[in-house]
């Protein structure tokens, strides 16, 4: 900021809410100068105590709900009224909600959507505004100055998908490579403009690996085809063995040392791994697909 001069900035902090082993939020807020906005996530119980905590540490600044799996009831915003946003984690809006919840939440007097009449005013304005700089054609200018053709061309894929796609945040898993894609479809009526993929094998497990990733690749090929831009993400196993790590997985320190030194066998399984998927990912590559 102070190097490039820039002052459109909102600095938003956040932390997780407490488990385990952490101390207290407050004992890991960097100070008011440092943050606008002051955030929690929340995957579990909206206690009272988590909405006090953020409301005596922002100091009259915004709080807000980062990150949550199960929606904040109505109730639940009835008794903790400031926070001013919250986000449900991907899939976690269907996975961890009811379709009654949902509707309650969404519909509740404290909560604001897009088509609300009372936004109808302000984002016809900034609609109008946008349409008369740009001449009505959307920018495909990557802030990035140096950035690449294909970063410009997926840039341009993006805006252009407006009225015409839908951004999902959908995730097809290697059991399923286009059950995530066709729920879209069926609650939008559009193909999502973006085919998202998980490389690794979740919960159960996949007989055979590398026919299921091909299965997936041939499915994210064809969406891409269709005008999709290609989205995947990869979670390697541990190298001690077992499935994808959860969150809160990790390695020792002495484990750690393992794997970083060459030619230990948990440096062997890393590369294994980073191999393998590399033969998935080329076949992206030599199809064209940045």
């Amino acid at each position: 900021m102070n190097v490039h001069h820039l002052d459109n900035l909102v600095w938003v902090w956040n932390v997780n809410a407490p488990g385990g082993n952490a101390g207290p939020i407050e004992d890991y807020y960097p100070g008011s100068h440092f943050a606008d906005v002051v955030t929690l996530d929340v995957y579990g119980e909206f206690k009272q105590e988590y909405y006090t905590s953020m409301i005596a540490l922002a100091g009259g600044k915004p709080i807000a709900l980062a990150e949550v799996g199960g929606l904040p009831s109505p109730e639940v915003l009835e008794r903790q009224p400031r926070w001013t946003y919250f986000m449900t984690w991907s899939e976690f809006i269907q996975r961890g909600n009811s379709l009654d919840l949902a509707n309650a939440v969404f519909h509740a007097p404290q909560a604001l959507n897009r088509d609300d009449p009372r936004l109808a005013g302000p984002m016809a304005a900034i609609r109008k505004a946008t349409a008369e700089r740009t001449g009505g054609k959307p920018e495909a200018d990557p802030v990035s100055p140096g950035a690449t053709v294909e970063t410009k061309a997926l840039l341009a894929r993006l805006i252009a998908a407006s009225g015409e796609g839908v951004l999902s945040g959908q995730e097809n898993s290697l059991t399923s490579p286009s059950e995530s894609t066709k729920a879209v479809v069926a609650a939008t009526g559009r193909q999502p403009a973006i085919y998202g993929a998980e490389l690794s094998p979740i919960g159960e497990s996949v007989a055979s690996l590398a026919l299921a990733r091909q299965a997936l690749v041939k499915e994210a090929l064809s969406a891409h085809d269709r005008g999709a831009a290609v989205s995947l993400s990869w979670r390697a196993q541990l190298p001690t063995g077992g499935a994808p790590p959860e969150a809160h997985s990790q390695l020792t320190d002495y484990e750690w040392n393992d794997l970083l030194t060459p030619g230990s066998t948990l440096n062997k399984r890393w590369i294994e791994q980073v191999d393998e998927i590399a033969e998935t990912l080329k076949q992206f590559q030599n199809a064209g697909v940045g």
